[in-house]
């Protein structure tokens, strides 16, 4: 079995638990900025959530240039659910690129530290899932803010 394959497919099943929640939400809610977490919005964090997959196991890793996405540029949570189907299918590349290679170091540039990072494959697929679940438990923090009973979108739903 492809054990980061089968982790991966963990995620996106959190994933599809928190967006079918979402789609509860009222637009209103899903673009409120809330001061409690930076002024940010349950959509900008899974916009930020995207961008740090497309910028580390695309841009960073594969070395595709691909555009940063602005929140204001998405009004429902079915441009979001679009968004992750092309994460899906740059982290399915990202995974096949580098099989049998996850400790080989990857150097690049982080722009907006002015600095160059060395790691490896399987530190920036280890960041990219825990960053998305660490994000996914604000989103659903936020939600309760906001006067929603949000469901178990664990990775181990009991």
């Amino acid at each position: 079995m492809d054990v980061l394959n089968q982790q991966y497919k963990w995620m996106q099943s959190a994933r599809a638990v928190l967006f079918s929640y979402i789609d509860t939400l009222t637009i209103a809610h899903f673009t409120e900025e809330l001061p409690g977490y930076g002024h940010n919005s349950i959509r900008s964090v899974l916009v930020h959530t995207a961008n740090t997959y497309q910028f580390l196991l695309g841009s960073f890793a594969q070395g595709k240039e691909l555009p940063i996405i602005k929140p204001l540029m998405v009004t429902h949570i079915s441009e979001v659910r679009r968004i992750f189907r092309e994460v899906n299918e740059l982290t399915e590349a990202f995974i096949g690129q580098f099989q049998d290679k996850w400790l080989n170091p990857v150097t690049g540039e982080i722009p907006w530290r002015k600095t160059t990072l060395e790691t490896t494959p399987l530190a920036l697929f280890t960041h990219v899932i825990t960053h998305e679940c660490h994000h996914k438990g604000q989103v659903v923090s936020m939600s309760r803010q906001l006067g929603y009973t949000p469901p178990d979108t664990d990775l181990l739903r009991l």
